[in-house]
């Protein structure tokens, strides 16, 4: 066997622009959107914090005007609340969009380098790496936020039966993240679930590296997973399958 180290060289230039395109038009400027997007949403979040306490303070002060500050103060929080769940709503529709325009662009480049591979490469090979790609590209407005693959964990749990969904509502359930979550997230994943679920729900949060990306949820009752690793291990035994075969 004679390796042409001319083709071989070829290859992995190839690969490091692939890389190189992929960090700098998607994930650099996916990262900026999403830092930008979760400080507009503290932001606001701190400001209705501030608007609670001050209104807890002012009906400490005025012991005769309990009741009606009490009211003033749960209509401002549910104004608040509500103002901020359309704004951070409108920020992730946005960040959408936009990693949408990033991730069709980077699908292009990416083909066009694919398709320049394909005289060079065996077809084992590259229909693996045509298949991790796609799965990237799909999932890479997700890569670094959690609520990407909320939508898929929901549907995943709506694929099982009523009967297990019943069991795994009652009893105590853990979201775990590729990465810990801030408040938001957490507040985000939380109601997701319950209204999926239809009841307020005994949950838990936990990290867990190893899933690279994405959440599993897990009872006593069943797992559902919505990951990268999964993703990967689906992958790896289908063609550990298809050898076998």
């Amino acid at each position: 066997m004679t390796i042409d180290w001319w083709t071989l060289g070829l290859q992995t230039i190839n690969l490091l622009v692939l890389v190189a395109l992929l960090g700098h038009f998607l994930l650099k400027p996916l990262a900026a959107i999403v830092a930008a997007r979760q400080a507009e949403a503290q932001r606001l979040l701190d400001e209705a914090a501030s608007a609670r306490d001050q209104a807890q303070s002012e009906s400490k002060a005025l012991d005769a005007e309990r009741d009606k500050l009490a009211a003033e103060k749960a209509a401002t929080l549910a104004a608040a609340e509500a103002e901020a769940q359309e704004q951070r709503k409108a920020l992730l529709d946005g960040a959408r969009a936009e990693a949408d325009t990033a991730r069709a662009e980077a699908e292009a480049k990416a083909k066009g380098l694919l398709a320049e591979a394909d005289s060079e490469i065996g077809l084992r090979a590259r229909l693996l790496a045509a298949d991790i790609t796609a799965r990237l590209l799909a999932r890479a407005p997700g890569l670094t936020r959690a609520e990407a693959w909320l939508p898929g964990l929901v549907e995943a749990l709506g694929a099982l039966p009523d009967a297990t969904r019943a069991r795994i509502a009652q009893g105590p359930i853990t979201l775990t993240f590729a990465r810990t979550p801030d408040e938001a997230t957490r507040q985000t994943c939380r109601q997701t679930l319950e209204t999926a679920l239809g009841q307020t729900l005994d949950l838990t949060f936990a990290e867990d590296p190893t899933l690279i990306a994405g959440l599993e949820l897990s009872s006593a009752d069943a797992i559902v997973r919505n990951n990268l690793r999964a993703d990967l291990d689906h992958i790896a035994t289908r063609e550990d399958h298809d050898e076998r075969g």
